[in-house]
Order: C-alpha cells, then structure tokens, then sequence
C-alpha cells in the first residue's frame, strides 16, 4: 500500500462524489475547485492489471454491488485496442535508451483507421482517468490525455506480445551472463525476455538503436505525415465517347455515301434498255 493525491473537483471542502449512488453533491454557494485528496493505493502488477481490464471488458455491473466506473472501462476499451493491434501484427522490434540502459521493446503502428481510433480514446478519456499524482506533488497531472493514451497502448501491446514468444524461464542475471554472436543476436532475445534489458558494449548498442530509428524511419513518416501525395488514374471517359462519336458519324457518312452510289448505278442499268431500243 502506498499513498497518492487524487485530483478531483471540490466545492466547499468535500469532494463531488463521481456518481448520485455514492453520496449526494455538497450544497454549497462556493466555487468548483480542483484539489487533492491523499488515499490509500495498492499498486498492480503490470500482469495484475491486465487481467483486471480484461475482466471490466463491457461490464458495468461486475458484481452485485460493484460497479466499474467511466474511468475503469475506459483503460479497459484502450487494452482491447491495443489487444486488436497485436492480432493484426501491426507493430515492429524497436530500441529504446533508459537510465543509460537499452532496452528492446515492441512499438505499435498507428496508420489509418488505427491512428484515428488512438487519437478517438484520446478525446473520449475521462479526466479521473489521469487524475492520480504522487502525494508530494503540489500541482495537478497535466501530460495530455493524447500521450496518456499512446504511453498506455504501447506499454501494453509491449507486454501482450512479450507474453506470447517470451522466454520467461531466462533470468536477468542468466542473460546479463550470456554471451551473443552479435548485438542484433542480443537484441533478438531481449525482445523476448520479460524486462527488454540488452547487454552488449554501449558503443554497439548505441549503433543498433540508430540502426532500428533508420530502419523504421519510411514507416515513421508515413504514419506522422498529415498529408500524402499520390496520384489517382481514371480512364479518360470523354475521350473514349468522343472517339466513338467520331466513329459513328464515320459509319453513318459511309452508309450515306454507299446508298448514293448504288442509286446512281440503278439509275444507270434503267437508263441503258432506253438507249438500245433508239438504236
């Protein structure tokens, strides 16, 4: 257990209850505040809470009595998005640095419909959902909920793939020990491993992870640019009907021309019986 400050809306020194079956709002003239409450908190498991969110999935009522709040089926829906990624293999093998240790890690890609579903949770957030900050904090939460949002997909999509090609029977310390090939061999086992830690000279690592930001940077920039250029071919229709209209005047011309001349030539055999009897 440990204490964090919940940052909720306040009016005349109590809290606005989050729903009427909680309590009733203080009736108060005063101004609507946003302030901090200390509570008590016992942080999960990062497996912990996947199974929780797995379990609030499009429940409200998980039990009589318990019901999940907006915020709860909120982080809930932002699992089943980044779950939805996972089984359309829509991420790649990334390197990131930390605390002067690099860590593999696997990076979602949002593109198309995908980037528009990441920036709808964003918008569709409740603000009790990063209302939390540690109890030393004197100021309120303020990373946007866009970040929240993409932090939390890529650290779950992260852990979901990890659980499923993972070699959780390798300890930290058993592959600290391990000797690899290459780096890129290191860098393969640590996007299997639980923690993603690499080892290898610092020099070689630092390489690699500008090797993998090259490598990805085409994608990068097609899933970052607002807008793209492209060409669109279409069949020139009206020049297709032109030609075709030329064409039947052409015909019609010809079947015009081909009756004026067999006219003459009937013309012609009469006239000749007339001619032979003068004769």
């Amino acid at each position: 257990m440990e204490k964090i400050n919940v940052w909720i809306p306040t009016i005349g020194g109590n809290p606005v209850p989050s729903s009427p079956l909680i309590a009733e709002t203080p009736a108060s003239k005063a101004e609507l505040s946003l302030a901090p409450w200390t509570v008590h908190a016992y942080p999960l498991e990062t497996e912990e809470t996947l199974v929780l969110l797995c379990t609030c999935m499009g429940k409200r009522v998980l039990a009589p009595g318990i019901i999940s709040g907006n915020d709860l089926l909120w982080w809930a829906d932002a699992l089943k998005f980044a779950g939805s990624l996972v089984a359309g293999q829509k991420y790649l093998p990334g390197v990131r640095g930390e605390d002067g240790e690099y860590r593999a890690f696997w990076e979602p890609v949002f593109s198309g419909e995908d980037a528009g579903e990441l920036a709808k949770l964003a918008k569709q957030m409740p603000p009790a959902a990063r209302a939390l900050a540690p109890e030393a904090s004197a100021m309120p939460p303020e990373m946007p909920a866009a970040l929240v949002s993409k932090q939390f997909i890529e650290a779950s999509l992260d852990r979901i793939v990890r659980s499923e090609i993972g070699e959780k029977e390798l300890a930290k310390e058993i592959r600290k020990g391990k000797s690899f090939d290459s780096v890129h061999d290191a860098w393969v086992s640590a996007l299997k491993s639980p923690d993603g830690l690499i080892s290898g000279d610092e020099n070689e690592l630092l390489q690699l992870a500008a090797r993998t930001r090259e490598w990805q940077r085409p994608l990068t920039i097609l899933t970052t640019s607002p807008f793209r250029f492209c060409f669109r071919l279409e069949e020139p229709v009206e020049d297709e009907e032109a030609e075709e209209n030329e064409e039947a005047e052409e015909n019609e011309e010809n079947e015009r021309l081909a009756t004026v001349d067999g006219e003459n030539e009937n013309k012609g055999e009469k006239e000749k019986p007339k001619e032979a009897g003068k004769e």
